[in-house]
């Protein structure tokens, strides 16, 4: 099977429109990490079932985005993991974190919401598990 189809380096607005979608005006975005740290996919739904609530979206990753999926569609091994340029020692997420953190990857999105309730939906996973 082949892997997910990635489109790493997107830019902000792309990013940050990707992620809302429709219902919801993007004003404004920036990305601060590694630009091998984000990527739009699609295809997910019969790449990578399970992986992902939707068949496109976007991968933040503290390593390659373009290794998010081997040719089996998910990570089975203990030494694939990668390393980037990104963000080290940011101070909220040190202190979110309790400890240091390496390799950020963020979006900040100012937006403007069509109607009185909006909802998104978010998948946490670790490409180093189970390496850490």
């Amino acid at each position: 099977m082949p892997r997910t189809p990635m489109r790493a380096s997107a830019d902000a607005m792309e990013m940050a429109e990707t992620i809302f979608g429709d219902g919801v005006e993007v004003v404004d975005a920036t990305y601060t990490g590694d630009r091998w740290a984000t990527g739009l996919f699609q295809l997910a739904d019969t790449r990578i079932p399970l992986a992902s609530p939707s068949d496109t979206g976007l991968v933040f990753s503290t390593g390659d985005v373009r290794s998010f999926s081997n040719s089996n569609g998910r990570n089975l091994f203990s030494n694939t993991s990668t390393d980037n340029d990104g963000v080290d020692g940011d101070a909220d997420f040190d202190a979110l974190a309790g400890g240091s953190t390496y390799d950020a990857a963020f979006l900040e999105v100012d937006f403007i919401p069509d109607a009185n309730v909006m909802t998104m939906q978010f998948v946490f996973a670790s490409e180093e598990f189970p390496e850490y």
